[in-house]
């Protein structure tokens, strides 16, 4: 996930429209990979072969590790909502199964307000600057228990769903409990 997700995620799979994608999309992915054709050599030439990949090798696993964390902990933290069937809710689903990750300022700016995820479920035509001021504006969103920048980093622990529980657990909780057979 952290390893080479971030490299196939950034710098393979955009570069590729998937099986059911529009004319548009394909036509749209086929200008920016001509737009790199030209872009990544003439930025080679104007600072260097050397200085363009020391800048970008690092970047590429960084932003893409922080983006695939992200994703991550927006619908896997420890008491996340899953349910089946008919017990299921959309509602619940939006607001207690997806994340309010409480970051610090500079970081909801520079994800875009993505901590706010919860808001985004339930409203996704809200636009993302306007995130924090609808999750302040509505009781709803302000009962739901943030996420701390260290719950999340430690969420990426988390594997099983315990439905008895109603947490995800991992696999040192798992391995702890009684056999159930």
């Amino acid at each position: 996930m952290f390893g080479l997700g971030p490299l196939l995620g950034m710098l393979v799979q955009p570069r590729k429209a998937s099986p059911g994608a529009s004319a548009q999309v394909r036509l749209s992915i086929r200008r920016t990979n001509v737009a790199l054709l030209f872009l990544v050599p003439a930025l080679c030439m104007l600072v260097g072969w050397k200085t363009f990949f020391l800048v970008e090798l690092p970047l590429v696993p960084l932003a893409g590790g922080a983006g695939i964390w992200l994703f991550y902990v927006q619908h896997q933290f420890d008491s996340t909502y899953w349910r089946r069937g008919p017990s299921w809710s959309f509602t619940d689903a939006a607001l207690v199964g997806s994340s309010y990750l409480h970051l610090p300022r500079v970081l909801h700016f520079f994800s875009g307000n993505i901590g706010y995820h919860h808001v985004h479920h339930l409203r996704a035509r809200v636009p993302s600057y306007y995130l924090p001021r609808a999750h302040a504006a509505a009781a709803a969103f302000r009962a739901v228990k943030p996420i701390s920048l260290w719950e999340g980093m430690r969420a990426t622990r988390l594997k099983v769903y315990d439905e008895d529980a109603g947490r995800l657990l991992t696999w040192r909780e798992l391995r702890a409990r009684p056999s159930v057979v």
